[in-house]
């Protein structure tokens, strides 16, 4: 049964009601609970103890971007006997027990060029000889965040 925060409030006004001699709420609560429990389930959740739903964006824990690691967006996700499993949209079709992941920002253009004017500001005025290497490795980035849309 899961534990409803709103529906324990609901038991504890409804036992000051009734110590009025007025009606029995408690029954409404307990209706309601009775329906959470046949009708719905809990999510599974991520290594850090936040839920995971379809169109989340998630990684392998510990996510590591700057090693060229991707985020991935979940697309379907599968109770069985053997608990949950979280598929992404790998056109292989990866499958992650939710403990496995996290949830991550995607990268977007703003993080690259941020990235870029830090690394630009820590060369200071000796970046003429790698100016080029370093404008064409964010430019790179950029370009395959334009592709998705980012």
């Amino acid at each position: 049964m899961a534990e409803i925060k709103a529906l324990d409030e609901l038991r504890e006004w409804a036992e000051q009601f009734c110590s009025m001699g007025k009606h029995d709420p408690l029954m409404f609560a307990d209706k309601i609970q009775a329906e959470v429990d046949e009708r719905f389930m809990e999510l599974p959740l991520d290594g850090n103890g936040v839920p995971i739903r379809v169109g989340d964006v998630v990684a392998e824990k510990p996510f590591r971007p700057k090693t060229g690691e991707k985020p991935a967006e979940v697309v379907c996700m599968l109770l069985n006997s053997d608990g949950w499993a979280i598929g992404d949209c790998d056109p292989r079709g990866h499958w992650y027990g939710p403990l496995q992941l996290e949830h991550v920002k995607p990268r977007t253009i703003e993080d690259v060029l941020t990235d870029l004017t830090n690394e630009v500001a820590k060369q200071g005025h000796q970046i003429g000889l790698t100016a080029g290497e370093i404008i064409a490795k964010y430019a790179d980035e950029i370009r395959e965040l334009a592709k998705e849309g980012k």
